[in-house]
């Protein structure tokens, strides 16, 4: 079905050039209508969010307030067959009312003793430790579970209420299994049991299963949470917006800047409504064939005769962006009229009630593109660099068409020397020059870059300590609407705009990358401010290691600018693998460290030698 989403309009004097709305959530489309996955999260119309939980609380609890179940299942043979039924026993719950007093007996509803229990604890939660019991009075104490299973299972299984099917069908992974030959011998069981691993275990359903007919209840189960839990995903289907080339702007997270949430949001663009293209494999020529989703998703039900086309790959459409992660709450994705979101929420009790995409009906250019130059450079070098940027109508427009821009912003973490000087249509431009220590720098022009055909290069020289380093860039507008001024933004894709250099990037490696160990060193935020708030607290740096064939010391560390080490924030040794290591702002002696620019590192040490690799972070008050 086609989303046609109701765009709130804001009361500007001038339609056309007025800010608009993409509402989800509370005041626009649902967060259900909205959806196209979740995960490891809770979803409803107005809201998805992520339970808080601490460490050592019983969740157990909570299991119906939250969303959560518990319900029986038995198998019985019928004239056709064994059949699989939930009976009616309201009197299970006693087992999760947290009141040692009450219990479930299955005996005394009338039901077999041997069944499966699931309890769906309505979110995904890190668990360190499982008991259940019977009452403990000297009338019920031995009336314990002698042979059964305990299992568990970590998927996202409850979709829309409808999942019961797909809970019982589900794998479980055994955690305790006490058979009939080894039977359990103790009133209260306990997992992990003496002479079991402690490790603890990300959840979302536990099942008991019985196995044998002895008489037996359970007063009450209780799972202990370890006060973590795992990152939850949701992802947007494709929306549309009734606008031939929108310019996206700010995203609000429940009406603030996205910064001051523990999220990450990601969006893509296109001129279509698929994001993604699937393919099958001829029987007869081999060839890739483009099919629909609906068909591509259908392979496994249809009958396979030797002329039925094999499933094959999923491909990027080259016509969408990739996703690109919203940054200083603007949206970087290029003016298309189709958009699909997706958020990660990072930590437990994170809600979000809406999310407002902010874009514009007229394109400052249709076709904005820029790329850097060189793409690479020794780290830490004094470095002569030209940023290239074009301009260029594709086709006429309804309304007004573009407008064209006055200020250029390049965000960066280099450390910017100096601008240099500005050509526009190769010919020197005056300009004024503003540079934001770890965030780059705006240049304000004095004559307006034209839409249709503009060639714009900006000489600096820069400092750049991280490979990959990125520049992005965007260009600003500000429009008169009669009663207010609005700042339009619009970011530049990388491509190649001069032909006399080489690349098309807009990111710049250092010079020695051999023998890489350790890649994809990413920040969250660019700065955090460790204030006690609980909202954008920690340095949180995600990073690969590559090639480790045995584990290696990790080292991860911060300094000043000065090189002297504040921090060390982590020792050990890992495998090759994906990280998340945090930094709470405080310095060895516990105090929180002054406002400023630090260098946070990771270094290995391996057989071959030592490998590191560096970025910049600002602490701010």
């Amino acid at each position: 079905m086609r989303l046609w989403l109701a765009i709130a309009l804001l009361a500007f004097a001038a339609p056309l050039a007025a800010v608009e709305q993409l509402v989800v959530g509370n005041g626009g489309l649902s967060f259900l209508d909205a959806r196209e996955t979740s995960d490891r999260l809770s979803v409803l119309t107005d809201s998805i969010w992520i339970w808080d939980v601490e460490d050592g609380q019983n969740i157990a609890e909570q299991v119906l307030q939250r969303g959560g179940a518990v319900f029986p299942v038995v198998v019985r043979q019928t004239d056709f067959g064994s059949s699989v039924q939930l009976p009616f026993a309201p009197s299970l719950e006693n087992i999760v009312d947290g009141d040692a007093e009450t219990s479930f007996s299955p005996a005394e509803i009338g039901l077999e003793n041997q069944l499966d229990l699931y309890i769906d604890l309505g979110g995904h939660y890190g668990v360190e430790q499982i008991r259940f019991f019977p009452r403990l009075d000297a009338e019920h104490r031995d009336d314990y579970l002698q042979a059964f299973q305990l299992g568990h299972n970590r998927e996202d299984l409850s979709v829309d209420g409808e999942s019961k099917g797909l809970i019982i069908d589900a794998a479980y992974s055994f955690l305790i299994n006490a058979n009939i030959n080894s039977p359990n011998s103790q009133s209260i069981v306990i997992w992990p049991r003496p002479n079991q691993a402690t490790d603890e275990k990300e959840m979302r359903y536990v099942r008991i299963r019985t196995l044998n007919e002895r008489p037996w209840e359970i007063a009450e189960v209780e799972i202990i949470a370890n006060g973590h839990m795992p990152s939850g995903e949701y992802t947007s289907t494709v929306l549309e917006v009734r606008n031939a080339a929108p310019v996206w702007g700010r995203l609000l997270v429940n009406g603030q800047d996205p910064s001051e949430w523990p999220i990450i949001v990601q969006t893509r663009t296109g001129p279509d409504r698929e994001p993604l293209h699937y393919y099958a494999t001829s029987a007869i020529s081999g060839e890739l064939e483009r099919i629909d989703r609906v068909f591509w998703e259908s392979f496994d039900t249809l009958p396979a005769t030797p002329f039925s086309p094999s499933r094959g790959p999923i491909v990027d459409n080259p016509f969408w962006s990739p996703w690109e992660t919203v940054d200083l709450g603007v949206i970087v994705s290029p003016p298309e009229r189709f958009i699909q979101f997706r958020v990660q929420l990072l930590r437990p009790g994170s809600k979000i009630e809406q999310l407002t995409f902010e874009f514009t009906s007229r394109p400052l250019a249709q076709e904005l593109k820029a790329e850097i130059a060189p793409v690479a450079t020794e780290p830490g070098i004094d470095t002569g660099f030209t940023l290239s940027l074009s301009a260029r109508r594709v086709k006429d427009l309804p309304g007004e068409g573009e407008s064209g821009f006055r200020f250029l912003e390049v965000l960066s973490p280099t450390e910017i020397v100096a601008i240099d000087s500005v050509l526009i249509q190769d010919r020197p431009s005056f300009f004024d020059a503003e540079i934001t220590p770890g965030r780059g720098f705006t240049l304000h022009f004095l004559e307006r870059i034209a839409p249709a055909a503009s060639f714009v290069q900006v000489f600096f020289r820069g400092r750049v300590f991280v490979d990959g380093t990125t520049f992005r860039v965007r260009a600003l507008d500000r429009r008169s609407t009669g009663a207010v001024e609005e700042d339009v933004y619009q970011f530049a894709r990388a491509g190649d705009v001069d032909q006399r250099t080489p690349g098309g990037s807009l990111s710049v490696r250092l010079a020695d990358r051999n023998n890489l160990l350790v890649d994809e060193l990413t920040p969250r935020t660019v700065a955090f401010t460790p204030n006690g708030d609980r909202v954008n607290d920690y340095l949180e740096l995600s990073y690969n290691l590559l090639k480790l064939t045995q584990a290696a010391p990790v080292f991860f560390e911060i300094y000043d600018l000065a090189g002297h080490k504040v921090q060390r924030g982590y020792i050990s040794e890992d495998l090759s693998g994906s990280f998340l290591r945090l930094w709470d702002g405080r310095a060895t002696d516990g105090k929180l460290v002054p406002p400023g620019m630090y260098l946070y590192q990771v270094q290995v040490e391996s057989d071959d030698g030592t490998h590191a690799r560096q970025g910049v972070v600002s602490v701010v008050y």
